[in-house]
């Protein structure tokens, strides 16, 4: 059977390869210009007008909305805030793990470990030191019960003391 070509000239037996079929464009909503080759997770968002490869919110960061393409990062991804970092799928920010704190925009929950003479309860944005006159040797530590006070002829001259240092030195 001989090739013939059919009306457009791309059909079968045009004797042509035909193009791969592209997956249906979707948008977001109208006058949002942006167009996704499908629907990504809600995580993503497109890095220009008529973008056919969304991108995801970055570490640290949250999706601002359920919305599937958004335009530009800024516009989509949020931070999140002192006490918490990104979950997996960057759609909410959870809170940090006690014994650690997370700063804002903090991608890991135990990427930064609560420093001796300090405690980090659940939540933390930054370690809280123990006062003057008292130390911690532990790190880790999860609450201000760890913070002991100077034993007698001892004395801490900073909030935030591992140690107490004896009276008479500076």
């Amino acid at each position: 059977a001989a090739d013939t070509p059919s009306r457009s000239g791309t059909g079968a037996g045009s004797g042509r390869a035909q193009a791969p079929r592209r997956p249906a464009r979707r948008r977001n909503r109208p006058g949002s210009g942006c167009w996704c080759r499908s629907a990504p997770p809600s995580r993503w968002w497109c890095a220009s007008r008529g973008s056919a490869y969304p991108l995801p919110c970055p570490d640290g960061q949250r999706a601002l909305n359920n919305s599937l393409c958004r335009t530009g990062a800024a516009a989509a991804c949020q931070q999140c805030e002192g006490g918490t970092f990104s979950s997996d799928d960057h759609l909410t920010c959870q809170l940090c793990q006690a014994g650690y704190y997370c700063p804002l925009g903090t991608s890991n929950s135990t990427r930064r470990a609560c420093p001796s003479g300090h405690y980090c309860p659940e939540g933390s944005g930054s370690a809280v030191p123990c006062r003057a006159g008292q130390y911690s040797a532990a790190a880790m530590a999860t609450n201000a019960s760890t913070c002991v006070e100077c034993a007698g002829n001892t004395f801490s001259p900073v909030a935030g003391s591992s140690a107490c240092r004896p009276c008479g030195r500076s």
